[in-house]
């Protein structure tokens, strides 16, 4: 079989028929005999994963590349301008004792670590007051040492969540929490200073899958504030149809059937099946489920909205859970607390993220 014809099959074949073409080229290419087209070496980067037809998209190893890039990139400026005497700081307010809180947390000062930078911050009772915890954010915002606020939540059923957020300066803003800010400025036809990490990872996923994004569809399963907002915008912007529903909407299959693109975060273990994937199309799972391990009888383990075994049969490409999203969110957090010290000291943005 000549290369240009092996090629043109791959290019033209779907399903079992691509997958064994697939396989042939990697052989071939393994044995350095012949080249392989340029769409072939994109699927074979090392953050895409084989999974029969479906590549497996690594949200571990694309969180440590951009970790690693804005080491590098700390590193460069910090050569280059030693007469910066800041340095690119997280700064953290969590509100009560629960344990899941602290431990996202100290992930997220993980990731700022590897990435060079540096974090701090400030635990209060889960009874402080709505005026101690506005006070403790308003420090935080002015103190010029504190690059990005990261205030976790939820915070606890006593305070007004939203109008404590509506505080945070967008500058300072990088986690994207700011809600009634960017509702303002996303309604005002503008981007805003800072959208959820969450929906800048998805956008990373997508754009990593797919490159013409021409015609293309996608669909929202869920109702939280980061998925029917930013998530939304982020692939409009993109010129991505998105449209948003509920799980218990009666046309999810037919759309869904229609979308080359799915997002999901529903809180419903595997609800997602096989049969109402469109072949070839990017899956992307967000929320984590915690569930029964068979193994421990312990609810230990965690799953996401995806049925992997169904799905990956089907979809073309599929972030699962855990190591999709969520990792990958983690470390927007860090580039953008980067990114907002750059601002600050008036620096360029020396790498197109």
């Amino acid at each position: 079989v000549s290369t240009q014809s092996t090629w043109d099959i791959i290019q033209f074949k779907k399903g079992q028929m691509l997958k064994g073409v697939l396989n042939f080229a990697k052989v071939l290419a393994k044995n350095k005999k012949y080249s392989i087209g340029p769409e072939m070496r994109r699927t074979e980067v090392s953050i895409l994963e084989s999974h029969r037809s479906c590549q497996i998209i690594d949200g571990r190893k694309m969180a440590e590349q951009i970790l690693k890039n804005v080491k590098q990139e700390l590193e460069s400026i910090k050569r280059q301008s030693p007469q910066i005497t800041t340095h690119p700081t997280l700064g953290y307010l969590i509100v009560g004792e629960d344990k899941f809180l602290h431990s996202h947390v100290a992930s997220k000062c993980r990731a700022c670590e590897r990435a060079g930078l540096s974090h701090r911050g400030v635990v209060l009772s889960s009874n402080a007051s709505a005026e101690t915890v506005a006070q403790t954010i308003s420090q935080m915002c002015q103190d010029p040492n504190i690059s990005g606020l990261l205030v976790q939540l939820p915070l606890p059923p006593c305070l007004d969540e939203a109008e404590l957020l509506k505080s945070i300066p967008p500058p300072k803003d990088v986690d994207g929490i700011n809600r009634d800010y960017m509702t303002r400025v996303i309604r005002s036809g503008k981007r805003p200073f800072n959208m959820p990490c969450m929906a800048l990872a998805v956008k990373e996923m997508v754009m990593l899958c797919l490159k013409d994004m021409t015609g293309k569809k996608a669909l929202l399963v869920g109702d939280s504030f980061p998925l029917t907002i930013g998530v939304r915008k982020e692939l409009e912007w993109l010129e991505v149809e998105a449209k948003v529903c509920k799980h218990t909407d009666k046309e999810l299959k037919s759309i869904s059937l229609q979308s080359d693109i799915l997002i999901t975060e529903i809180g419903l273990p595997e609800f997602i099946k096989g049969d109402i994937i469109k072949p070839g199309s990017v899956v992307i799972d967000i929320k984590n489920n915690p569930v029964l391990d068979p193994k421990t009888k312990k609810q230990n383990k965690i799953v996401g909205d995806i049925d992997y075994h169904t799905v990956s049969q089907v979809a073309g490409y599929l972030s699962p859970v855990p190591g999709g999203v969520g990792p990958l969110t983690v470390a927007m957090l860090a580039q953008r607390t980067f990114i907002a010290w750059k601002k600050f000291n008036a620096l360029s943005l020396l790498t197109q993220y």
